[in-house]
């Protein structure tokens, strides 16, 4: 951006940062970058914050491999084989929810606080040195899962040679552990005691996602299990909703509980049975119902939420402040979702 548009570089950066790592992780990793722009640009923290936390937030909501639309996709829409277009969907429409952020963002830029007034640090500290290292070697733990899920997409299966290998490294959890030893380059000379810190801080992080990830689609799926889905089933109203139902689902248990990941996975497990009635029973409506129940899940952060309480404390917002510009929002941003859906809804369908 050459230094003249500092939220549209941060939503960029906001937006690619998030589609590997947990959103709360990322505006973390990210806010020293949000503060050097705040000082050196003269500009709106809340502005900022706003940008960098909904554009953070899009991609968590909707592209895989985030843990909660990896998992919606793979365990409870069973269209795990169409990783590629469902990624590819997900960032397209994300777009359209990183837009309608950034306009909340420079209405927002009406509110002020004082930069760092209820800051605190979460983390222990940096090593002071760390070895510069370039952009491509940076950027390649984020590239390399994603080109490796796509290409085997593309590939597909029954593959003989070179082939099987590509399908093999594409899955997932292999096509993150490739991720993960891209990460070597940027910790192999770093200072005593830098490793440390690195795993100590990823063992935290991870071991919080692992268990919001199972916990979430345990939760799913003994909904499921229960009278909840033949309830929904003898509902006709309901089921004439369409892909309405599942944002619905999304939003309700998002705004009760809080964690975005929790109502992605929880929503699509109990929309799953009802696909066939909804007219979603194949691989574009499968597709539509994920990105419509992501949109729902980011509806809306509020007060339950440990996102927003990461923007706004690293953000120096007291809490009115937090709900005028992080929870509006996030509740435009899930309704423009819907809408864009239900667009392509009519179009694919």
């Amino acid at each position: 951006m050459g230094g003249r548009f500092p939220a549209l570089a941060l939503a960029i950066t906001g937006y690619i940062v998030s589609i590997p790592i947990y959103c709360d992780s990322g505006f973390i990793i990210l806010n020293s970058i949000r503060k050097h722009l705040v000082k050196t640009h003269k500009a709106s923290p809340v502005f900022l914050s706003t940008v960098l936390g909904t554009a953070l937030y899009a991609t968590h909501t909707l592209v895989p491999p985030t843990p909660g639309p990896l998992a919606a996709a793979a365990a409870n829409l069973q269209i795990s084989d169409h990783l590629p277009l469902v990624m590819l969907s997900g960032m397209a429409v994300s777009v359209v929810a990183v837009v309608v952020g950034f306009l909340w963002g420079l209405y927002s830029q009406r509110y002020e606080v004082k930069e760092g007034q209820f800051e605190r640090k979460v983390f222990p500290d940096q090593p002071e040195k760390q070895r510069q290292v370039g952009f491509f070697v940076s950027f390649l733990p984020v590239l390399a899962p994603i080109l490796l899920i796509t290409v085997s997409g593309l590939v597909g299966k029954g593959e003989d040679g070179i082939w099987q290998w590509l399908v093999f490294f594409g899955q997932p959890a292999n096509a993150l552990l490739v991720g993960l030893a891209c990460c070597w380059p940027l910790i192999s000379k770093s200072p005593r005691g830098g490793l440390e810190v690195y795993m100590t801080k990823g063992l935290e992080a991870g071991g919080k996602i692992a268990l919001i990830v199972g916990c979430g689609g345990a939760f799913g799926l003994v909904l499921r299990a229960s009278d909840f889905s033949q309830l929904l089933t003898s509902n006709e109203l309901l089921v004439g909703f369409g892909l309405f139902l599942p944002f619905l689902m999304g939003a309700i248990i998002k705004t009760s509980e809080g964690m975005a990941t929790v109502a992605l996975i929880t929503s699509s497990a109990l929309i799953e049975p009802l696909l066939p009635l909804l007219g979603l029973d194949s691989v574009t409506g499968r597709m539509l119902a994920l990105l419509a129940c992501g949109g729902g899940s980011m509806t809306v952060a509020h007060v339950n939420d440990s996102f927003f309480w990461v923007i706004a404390e690293f953000s120096g917002m007291d809490t009115m402040t937090a709900l005028k510009s992080i929870t509006i929002a996030t509740f435009l941003q899930g309704i423009s979702v819907l809408i864009t859906v239900q667009i392509l809804g009519w179009w694919l369908l």
